[in-house]
Parts: structure tokens; C-alpha cells; sequence
């Protein structure tokens, strides 16, 4: 499993912990927070390459002001690098 994969697989358990809902599907879309039936999730394009994905759910990690406390030191580093507040420089 490479470093990505596993990033990602973090991530993955993490949300799922926390109740969140992930779901990969293909289409003509990128991904991101959505709702549906009134029920918040993460929606991921399950072509795009790994590393967008990761990309994806970090940022979903801001959209949803979800607490990062029990995170992997890894995808929390990945996670930060998607912070609203980095962004205002």
C-alpha cells in the first residue's frame, strides 16, 4: 500500500468513526460535501487518482468543522495544508 493509499485509508476509518458518510461513485463530477436527505457526506469520484481524493476529504474536513482530535499524525499534516486560514496570505 503506498504512503497516499494509506493516507487516505486514515482518513477514511477517521470519517467513518465520526459518523460520516463517504461515498465513492463515477460520474461527471469531482466530489465534496453535499447533502441528501437532510444527511451531510463526502462524495468522491472514485476515478480521479488517489491524491485528489485526499485532497478532497481534507478539505471536507474544513466544510464540516469536523475536530481532528484521534487523526494520524499524516493526514492531519495533509489536512492542515487545506486550512481556510492558510489560503488568506
Amino acid at each position: 500500500m503506498s504512503k497516499a493509499q494509506k493516507i487516505l485509508h486514515s482518513m477514511e476509518t477517521f470519517l467513518e468513526a465520526h459518523q460520516v458518510s463517504i461515498e465513492y461513485g463515477s460520474g461527471n463530477f469531482y466530489g465534496g460535501v453535499c447533502t441528501l436527505n437532510q444527511a451531510r457526506r463526502i462524495v468522491v469520484n472514485r476515478h480521479i487518482p488517489v491524491e485528489e481524493q485526499i485532497m478532497i476529504l481534507a478539505k471536507s474536513f474544513w466544510d464540516m468543522q469536523i475536530d481532528f482530535d484521534g487523526l494520524s499524525k499524516q493526514a492531519l499534516e495533509f489536512v492542515m495544508k487545506f486550512s481556510p486560514d492558510e489560503k488568506a496570505d
